[in-house]
């Protein structure tokens, strides 16, 4: 007899058992060719094996697979229904690919389904017959009574679901209850755990450490037999619980779409009240049974509400930059308040020791949340900030035309010409100086926070956000820069009179000294004035230059020069425009 292993395929999937009071079991599946077996754990010994090729049909209803011998329709449920079609598209695969059906049907027993009547003992199903054992040669096994702790474990879906329901309610319904009364439930329904366990074991305690003293005394006083069999139901009673746990935070979620904050309150009982509850359990167990294979459905459950969290997280940094900084730097919006942005990034980058207390898992998911929110302020402050550079670029060169020139036309042209004299005046161009300082203060307080905060206990990401703060403290340094430079050629455009340098000849005068006033006087702070003193040296550098490039004679400017050196050098000490020109 050869078995078709072609096609394979494994995991959990949920059985409806077939009892008076039908309910939903998990169990271990394994698809290897067009033979599906199922087993309480991955460990354990196989409980049923199906021939596929022996099915009238399959088919796949939401997330239940129904599997049809004519006789009996079997039921499995799967987590999601993107699983449950995958299934069934490997059993189906699985089906046709093997050879003939009758190549073997090898069956176990099946304690848990109903039996076959005597009108379909003689056709062909996919259960093998119930030999009769020899005399003297019963499995004694078989018929020992199980432990109580086996009893007590059995799971009853129903019940449970009713159970978690009081505790999480209306978690199958529309919405579901405040932040605060899930967390209140998800407690409860884990203080449940414990004491259906404690009580399993018979003890009267119901905290976590009655039922791991009562468990593990219990599976100490056993025989092998009955400690794989008792372990065998502590492994599915577990799966069910988890099963539930996860289903119920699923349609919080869904239904209720919490924001950021409120997934890390959950996440956080998860990770520093329940895991590291079920982990010394579980410790005390595998002394005595071996590992429970239900922690990675713990560890699942800690992936998804980390993942929920990093993405809303990001998410709503994104939308909360957008908000602080659109269309805010507009002259009847006033300036923006940035209290609550740097309160906002100060909570990001705390929030590895913080927050998350320097779990690992969580500070990678952490990190990536501290870089989204830097990227959104850097993308919302730039986008604001661009524009009003590129407005002020618009109105830099040009020279206005003047009335003598315009009346030597006539008609309608010199008509058109004086209209639009009288509506080009530096009051109604570009924006004001007000806002450009405003911004650029703005973009100064971001990047001196960037270089100025601590990271620590961030579980290994210490290095990084160090690296990505300093990266982001050059990005606002620059847009500083940017808009002082676009600060100080606006108000070059409106004073020049005052500026300006004149012709070089004997009336020429200094005018870095007016820079320095200006760029002192303009801002408190510290890096917007110097970024303002650079860039007047450039200005000042540039007009010096233009100067002497058109003078024929420009010995009687030296003086003012070497005047305006000096001062530009105590303005801004190692500007490379200084390199430009020396006084030999």
């Amino acid at each position: 007899m050869a078995l078709c292993k072609e096609i394979s395929h494994e995991g959990w999937l949920a059985k409806r058992s077939s009892g008076k009071i039908a309910r939903w079991q998990q169990r271990y599946f394994r698809l290897e060719g067009c033979f599906l077996r199922y087993t309480q754990t991955p460990a354990s010994n196989t409980k049923k094996t199906f021939n596929l090729q022996k099915a009238h049909g399959l088919s796949v209803e939401d997330r239940e697979l129904v599997l049809d011998f004519g006789f009996r329709c079997w039921r499995l449920r799967a987590m999601d229904p993107e699983e449950a079609r995958r299934w069934l598209v490997m059993l189906e695969a699985g089906r046709l690919v093997a050879g003939d059906a009758e190549d073997g049907d090898a069956s176990e027993s099946d304690d848990e389904s109903l039996s076959l009547s005597s009108a379909n003992s003689g056709s062909t199903t996919a259960e093998s017959e119930v030999s009769t054992p020899k005399f003297g040669q019963r499995d004694k096994a078989r018929h020992r009574p199980a432990p109580p702790i086996a009893e007590m474990l059995e799971v009853d879906g129903a019940e449970l679901d009713r159970r978690f329901e009081s505790w999480l309610p209306k978690a199958s319904g529309t919405a579901l209850s405040s932040t605060a009364t899930v967390r209140d439930g998800l407690r409860l329904a884990w203080a449940g755990l414990w004491e259906h366990l404690a009580g399993a074991a018979g003890s009267q305690g119901g905290d976590q450490a009655a039922a791991e003293q009562a468990v593990a005394a219990l599976l100490d006083g056993s025989g092998d037999g009955e400690r794989n069999v008792a372990r065998e139901s502590l492994e599915n009673f577990l799966g069910e619980y988890l099963l539930r746990l996860r289903r119920s935070l699923e349609a919080w979620m869904e239904r209720r779409d919490p924001n950021a904050e409120d997934v890390a309150l959950v996440a956080q009982w998860l990770l520093f009240e329940a895991q590291p509850d079920l982990q010394r359990f579980s410790q005390r167990v595998e002394k005595c049974a071996g590992r429970l294979e239900q922690l990675a459905a713990l560890e699942a459950l800690e992936r998804l509400l980390l993942r929920e969290w990093e993405t809303r997280s990001c998410e709503e940094a994104s939308a909360f930059w957008a908000s602080i900084f659109e269309n805010h730097y507009a002259p009847e919006a006033g300036r923006v308040s940035l209290t609550s942005a740097l309160r906002r990034l100060e909570s990001a980058a705390a929030a590895g020791p913080q927050l998350w207390r320097g779990h690992r898992a969580a500070c990678d998911r952490a990190a990536s949340v501290l870089v989204a929110t830097l990227n959104g302020a850097l993308r919302s402050l730039r986008a604001s900030s661009r524009a009003l550079v590129e407005d002020t670029a618009k109105h830099r060169g040009g020279r206005r035309r003047t009335f003598p020139k315009m009346i030597e036309s006539f008609g309608r042209q010199a008509l058109h010409e004086i209209q639009k004299a009288g509506t080009c005046s530096d009051s109604k161009t570009g924006v004001s100086e007000e806002i450009l300082l405003a911004a650029a203060e703005d973009a100064a307080r971001l990047a001196r926070f960037c270089g100025e905060a601590e990271v620590g206990a961030w579980g290994g990401q210490e290095s990084l956000c160090h690296e990505v703060l300093q990266a982001f403290a050059g990005a606002f340094e620059a847009e500083v820069a940017a808009l002082c430079h676009a600060l100080l050629w606006r108000h070059f455009r409106r004073r020049r009179r005052l500026c300006r340098l004149d012709a070089v000849s004997e009336g020429m005068r200094p005018v870095a000294e007016y820079w320095r006033a200006w760029s002192r006087q303009s801002s408190e702070t510290p890096r917007v004035a110097e970024h303002l003193a650079q860039a007047a040296a450039e200005l000042l550098t540039s007009q010096w230059l233009r100067a002497f490039r058109h003078a024929e004679k420009h010995g009687g400017a030296l003086p003012h020069l070497e005047e305006d050196e000096a001062v530009m050098a105590e303005l801004a000490p190692g500007s490379p425009q200084l390199q430009r020109f020396q006084v030999p």
